[in-house]
């Protein structure tokens, strides 16, 4: 399996995984959020808060990862790198509206935002996986000679 398709599909993992920790954040308690620590890290909803912020920066180093992979694939990963690039900028903007969502003690706006965002972010980070496995196969396939 080549190294970008590796690297597409370790991005949507790591992306959907950080949507379950989130998930659990919120249907414990989301009231321990301070940023940019919890208060009480000692409970449950404190210390899911503070995986949820060290799982984002195993997000950054694996977006980045790919990002790098993409760019050394060569040119006819035109769309791959569009696609990366995409998810990262969302990536980091999630990262500025997670801080924004708990600096503004859980405004529903910024909770909106913040949520709609990861939605955004997940589809682009399927796209990407869906692109990398099956857009290159098929263009694989019909390049071989029978």
């Amino acid at each position: 399996m080549e190294r970008y398709k590796v690297t597409a599909l370790a991005v949507m993992a790591v992306t959907w995984i950080e949507l379950v920790i989130a998930a659990a954040v919120v249907f414990l308690d989301p009231s321990y959020n301070d940023f940019p620590y919890s208060t009480i890290v000692f409970t449950w909803p404190g210390v899911l808060e503070e995986i949820h912020r060290i799982w984002a920066l195993v997000l950054i180093v694996v977006f980045i990862a790919n990002l790098a992979v993409v760019y050394k694939s060569g040119k006819s990963a035109r769309h791959l790198r569009l696609l990366s690039w995409a998810s990262f900028i969302l990536l980091i903007l999630q990262a500025v509206l997670g801080g924004v969502t708990i600096y503004s003690n859980d405004h529903p706006a910024n909770v909106i935002m913040h949520e709609g965002n990861a939605g955004v972010l997940m589809l682009v980070t399927a796209l990407l996986a869906a692109y990398a496995l099956f857009a290159f196969q098929q263009r694989g396939e019909q390049a071989s000679p029978e």
